[in-house]
């Protein structure tokens, strides 16, 4: 009781759920959201490759697994929103290589 809670569909919003745990609320993020979006700011493990996602989430039903209760069904992401991705990535001068993935987790 009293304890802030926050979704793992919600890990966008952690500044949201600790300022307003920091001021006294209980805060009780928990909806499913759709896809996340293409557009967030990334720190690349390798500075000169983009990987792209092409999707999210998962078909199967493993007992053992919460990666679909994590990421919810598969979803594919816009073509615009890939391709917008892909031309801010070539923008960039140190990205030498767009990878384009796509995994059914």
């Amino acid at each position: 009781e009293g304890l802030s809670l926050l979704g793992v569909a919600q890990l966008d919003r952690v500044v949201e759920a600790v300022e307003g745990a920091l001021e006294g609320h209980r805060v009780e993020l928990l909806e499913r959201k759709a896809l996340p979006r293409l557009d967030l700011p990334k720190v690349r493990r390798n500075r000169h490759v983009e990987i792209v996602p092409l999707s999210t989430g998962c078909l199967g039903a493993c007992t053992y697994c919460k990666t679909k209760h994590a990421r919810g069904e598969l979803g594919s992401y816009d073509v615009e929103a890939i391709v917008e991705r892909v031309r801010r990535a070539s923008r960039d001068p140190e990205v030498r290589e767009v990878w384009l993935s796509s995994e059914d987790t």
